[in-house]
């Protein structure tokens, strides 16, 4: 194995051999097979797992391809966050999940950096405090780097402040146009962000090319989480049993199945039960977790489990994506049948914010 960008020397020959890992581009070579990948650590792993493949590409339209070869790289479509390639002997991405203040019986400044890609426990590295003592804000992006925006500060105050983190330090940016506790960010399209709910009906648009906010569609009501289906589709629950499914081009809303149970605090994730064609959406809340299939639009009850409290979860781009309560760190596998108990994290916290982060952003030893 070899980290990315290492250069190997082959003693006794003139020649240097590049083993290329994560490079921006997609490699064209001898076809293998094309497929759903998750992030590039997994089409990394269907190389690995397949003797013919020595390179692998993944685009920003979720697709790995596997070929023998790599004849030429086709460019025009790079970036990390875009089109990366690599060969079989990479290693895998590092990756983090920043958390950030919270509430345990007082308001939290503390942030910690948990490791989720193989030692799955909370970094030594401790990273500044965040400025103010806040819970449930929300957790964006802006230049790549994470912004929280909004939340609770004492005593009982919403606010609209966004503050971003870069090189270990927070300082306040761009502030929303309303403040928001308990609203929801989700990444609708590449660098623009709808932010909603936190016990209003309204919401608003992000633009990270100029890091402006402009209001967006008024919500059918409160709502309190969600999740992209596909590049058209956000499914979008409230803290009752309702739940919608927006266009995100079109803006237009439409109802489907209520949950069984209402839950004043949820968290949504996302998972491939087996296929991309069986995708499936999951509701974590105070009692219980619900399962929603939207081929058959149903919901069904996964865990009658009230150990959960706010939970939040976070599917950074792997097989798994992830619960945080309390002290506890735990996971779904990647078909979403089976909870994973993985490390504790340093203190007891719910309500918090929390962002996804690559090894290239931030130093967990």
């Amino acid at each position: 194995m070899h980290d990315a960008n290492m250069l190997t020397m082959l003693t006794g020959n003139e020649n240097c051999t590049f083993i290329a890992c994560f490079q921006p581009g997609i490699c064209y070579g001898s076809f293998i097979y094309g497929k759903h990948a998750l992030s590039p650590n997994d089409c990394l792993e269907s190389c690995q797992d397949d003797p013919q493949c020595n390179f692998f590409s993944f685009n920003d339209e979720d697709y790995c391809s596997l070929t023998r070869d790599c004849a030429f790289v086709d460019s025009s479509c790079s970036g990390v966050d875009k089109c990366v390639y690599g060969q079989r002997e990479c290693e895998p991405h590092q990756e983090y999940v920043l958390i950030i203040a919270g509430y345990d019986s007082d308001y939290l400044d503390d942030v910690e950096l948990i490791d989720v890609t193989t030692n799955q426990k909370s970094c030594p590295n401790k990273p500044s405090a965040f400025p103010v003592p806040m819970h449930s804000g929300m957790s964006l992006t802006y230049d790549k780097k994470p912004l929280i925006c909004g939340g609770e500060i004492y005593p009982s105050t919403p606010i609209s402040d966004c503050y971003i983190y870069d090189n270990d330090s927070w300082s306040q940016n761009v502030t929303l146009l309303t403040p928001r506790v308990s609203g929801t960010a989700v990444e609708v399209h590449p660098e623009q962000w709808l932010i909603l709910g936190g016990d209003s009906d309204t919401s608003e648009l992000f633009n990270e090319a100029n890091g402006i906010f402009t209001p967006g569609p008024t919500l059918p009501n409160d709502l309190k989480g969600g999740v992209m289906l596909n590049e058209t589709f956000l499914i979008l629950v409230s803290g009752g049993t309702e739940n919608y499914l927006l266009d995100v081009n079109t803006f237009v809303w439409t109802p489907i199945a209520d949950r069984y149970t209402s839950n004043v605090d949820v968290a949504t994730g996302i998972f491939f039960n087996g296929t991309i064609d069986e995708i499936q959406v999951a509701v974590l809340g105070t009692s219980d977790i619900e399962v929603y299939t939207p081929s058959t639009d149903t919901w069904s009850v996964l865990s009658n489990n009230g150990s959960f409290g706010s939970a939040i979860t976070i599917q950074p781009s792997m097989k798994y994506f992830w619960l945080f309560l309390g002290t506890e760190m735990n996971r779904f596998d990647e078909n979403g049948l089976s909870l994973i108990e993985a490390d504790s994290m340093s203190i007891s916290r719910n309500r918090f914010a929390a962002s996804y982060m690559l090894k290239s952003q931030i130093s967990c030893y």
